[in-house]
């Protein structure tokens, strides 16, 4: 038995493993031979990669590595939303926070901390006819509102950072390096406000769009840089502004990337699906890359016939085999694969995509990102690292994504990364407090009140399993 086999053969006892198995046994499916199923295919493409030179190999060497004496600034941002746990209350707003540190700078500038906070009352442009709040015409989904303000938040901060309108003065350099909490590029159309009704659109605030869009007037894309005011409406909402965004990131000469700490098991994974088009050169893969106008990836030897890869993602999408699992199963503590180019966009998801709609040219200014999964503990699934530009610098800056993942042993995650998720978001202590008080209140004025049917209202409304409650 190989080294490898003895390996995967070990990752396949791990607890999370168990899961997939039993999302597999789920499915229906005859899975009586799935671990042998699953290790096959896993041994497999460990061997294609390989011999392809695609597994990049990271050592840990932390006395080494660790030498940047303050000449590197690493920019951390995460996202959060304004809320409190209480009953019937909603969220309030959105929270961005950029944790900045120097390693090896021992002053009083070494690390820093800034954010930036919007009421979710100042979003939606509720003026005009673009929007009717007391009729039907279309529903404004809040969370959906939420998601998408807090994400392109998020991204125009490296923005903001870069142009240095923050907090700080001094602009990122080359040499330094800025980090999202999560994916660098998400698919657009889920989070566009809309309507199927008409052709209203519910847009952002010109102040809002202001805030995120720090670079005016170097606007990358025709429609911002011509803007007129025929499009206002159009242009402030989430599609164009996420696109214009996207393409300032893809331009940066700044080192950008997104880290993903727990990938969805969608089974075949965004990234081997990509893995398998480009190594067996399905159909999909090319027609989807000729009309998008992309390269491959890896230009390395193919591995057998197209129809072979669409059979290998029905064995994927049977065994519910997905990129975190499968590359677990793949990749040793400290190997990475070649970055490979994924699609998340999807074009007949956008509005008005197939009616020669005003969206339908974004489609094809949005970039897509490149995604590699890296592994920082053989106790942990790997996380996905995503950029729209690759640098020269790419390795160098995955060297560093895995060393400060290995400061945090029993997480496995960037440590800045770490920190900016806590500072981001409303502290659980003050959550909870606030909580606990509102309700003790609520339900002491209940009781005040004597009256039976208000009082068992009120514990309904708070307590969980309300028949236990009060059992004898």
């Amino acid at each position: 038995m190989s080294e490898i086999e003895k390996k995967i053969d070990a990752r396949l006892k791990k607890p999370f493993f168990t899961e997939m198995l039993t999302m597999a046994y789920i499915t229906g499916a005859n899975h009586s031979n799935y671990l042998e199923t699953v290790k096959k295919w896993a041994m497999h493409f460990r061997e294609i990669l390989q011999e392809r030179n695609l597994i990049k190999k990271i050592v840990h060497r932390p006395k080494e590595f660790w030498n940047f004496k303050g000449k590197k600034t690493i920019y951390n941002i995460d996202g959060g939303q304004l809320s409190l746990s209480i009953t019937g209350s909603a969220t309030m707003g959105v929270r961005v926070g950029v944790y900045k540190v120097k390693p090896g700078d021992y002053s009083k500038g070494r690390e820093d901390y800034d954010d930036s906070s919007l009421l979710t009352s100042n979003l939606v442009d509720m003026t005009g006819d673009s929007h009717f709040e007391e009729d039907d015409d279309y529903e404004v989904d809040f969370k959906k509102m939420l998601e998408s303000s807090r994400m392109i938040m998020e991204a125009a901060e490296v923005i903001k950072q870069t142009e240095a309108k923050g907090k700080w003065e001094d602009k990122p350099k080359v040499n330094d390096l800025i980090f999202l909490h999560g994916p660098i590029l998400f698919e657009a159309a889920m989070y566009h406000l809309t309507s199927d009704a008409n052709d209203k659109f519910p847009s952002f605030k010109k102040e809002f769009c202001d805030s995120i869009l720090q670079h005016a007037p170097n606007y990358i894309l025709n429609e911002f840089k011509e803007w007129r005011k025929d499009d206002d409406n159009y242009l402030r909402t989430f599609i164009p502004l996420y696109c214009e965004i996207a393409n300032y990131l893809k331009h940066s000469k700044i080192p950008t990337y997104g880290v993903v700490e727990r990938s969805v098991n969608k089974a075949p994974g965004v990234v081997s699906k990509a893995m398998i088009g480009e190594l067996y050169g399905t159909r999909a893969r090319k027609v989807q890359f000729e009309k998008r106008n992309f390269d491959f990836s890896w230009n390395v030897k193919k591995a057998g016939h197209a129809a072979k890869g669409d059979d290998i993602e029905k064995v994927f999408k049977s065994y519910v085999l997905g990129d975190p699992y499968l590359f677990d199963l793949i990749l040793d503590e400290g190997e990475f694969i070649q970055p490979i180019q994924v699609l998340k966009q999807n074009p007949f998801k956008w509005p008005n995509f197939s009616s020669n709609g005003y969206f339908e040219k974004f489609f094809n200014y949005m970039p897509e990102p490149y995604v590699t999964y890296l592994k920082t503990s053989e106790f942990r699934k790997p996380i996905r690292v995503e950029t729209l530009n690759i640098l020269e610098t790419f390795e160098d800056d995955l060297d560093f994504v895995f060393h400060s993942a290995k400061m945090l042993p029993q997480y496995a995650f960037p440590l800045g990364l770490d920190t900016v998720d806590k500072l981001a978001k409303v502290p659980n202590w003050m959550k909870h407090s606030l909580k606990n008080a509102y309700q003790m209140r609520m339900l002491r004025a209940l009781i005040n009140t004597g009256n039976k049917d208000y009082i068992e209202l009120g514990l309904k409304s708070l307590v969980p399993n309300r028949n236990g409650f009060n059992r004898p």
